[in-house]
């Protein structure tokens, strides 16, 4: 379960949910919340910000002392603002020395690649050391996630869908759930997950045809297991 809260705030994938949360040389673990609030009419309220919005957090991961929790409602600013300040003011607080010479990572922008050519798109993810996983042999570029506007962190798996139906199953070993279900749903491909984790092995082999209509199972362990 640390591990699965770690990755919340430090993953290198879009779909941890937490990695606003992240602070620099501290081995912060976290949950997001987000919850609805109930209309007195009846229902919940619509809008941008009628919501419930919560952070808890436990750190540092190798040998956990605080756990924090923060909850907004209807709040207009960026919760992590907020939190981020606190966690490093308690980190020095009880001595947990923040490692200055971790390396920052570079948040880069996600452009559009649609339309574009599959070999330039490589090319410029490439360069932006970004994880670039091609999906079908066409030569161009019809859908791609994570969307235009995302900010990813470098080595963050960007998916790109070309105008080729020739899909080839990749070896999804290492793959969080979610990065798994966004490759799938770009060529509406189902999976039966089992476990909890990162993939560790797969019903389709790599480098299989890819059948619709098929669903592929696979199975999910914790990346790191404490003995």
């Amino acid at each position: 379960m640390q591990e699965l809260m770690y990755q919340v705030v430090n993953g290198t994938s879009i779909y941890p949910t937490g990695t606003k949360y992240k602070v620099k040389g501290y081995e912060v673990m976290g949950k997001t919340g987000t919850a609805q609030i109930a209309d007195p009419r009846g229902g919940y309220l619509e809008g941008k910000y009628n919501y419930v919005k919560s952070f808890a957090s436990i750190f540092p991961k190798s040998d956990p002392q605080i756990i924090l929790y923060a909850s907004t409602s209807k709040y207009y600013g960026t919760l992590a603002n907020r939190i981020k300040p606190v966690i490093e003011n308690i980190g020095k607080y009880i001595n947990v020395e923040a490692d200055t010479t971790e390396e920052k990572e570079e948040e880069l922008k996600i452009k559009s690649y649609i339309n574009k050519t599959t070999k330039s798109s490589i090319k410029n993810l490439k360069t932006n050391k970004l994880n670039t996983i091609v999906i079908g042999d066409g030569k161009k570029v019809i859908n791609q996630y994570p969307k235009k506007g995302t900010i990813v962190n470098e080595n963050t798996k960007v998916f790109l869908l070309t105008n080729s139906t020739n899909y080839i199953m990749p070896d999804v070993t290492g793959w969080s759930t979610g990065e798994i279900t966004n490759f799938g749903n770009l060529i509406g491909l189902e999976f039966n997950f089992s476990g909890y984790g990162f993939a560790t092995s797969q019903s389709l082999a790599a480098g299989s045809k890819i059948n619709v209509s098929k669903k592929v199972s696979i199975k999910l362990e914790t990346k790191y297991v404490n003995n």
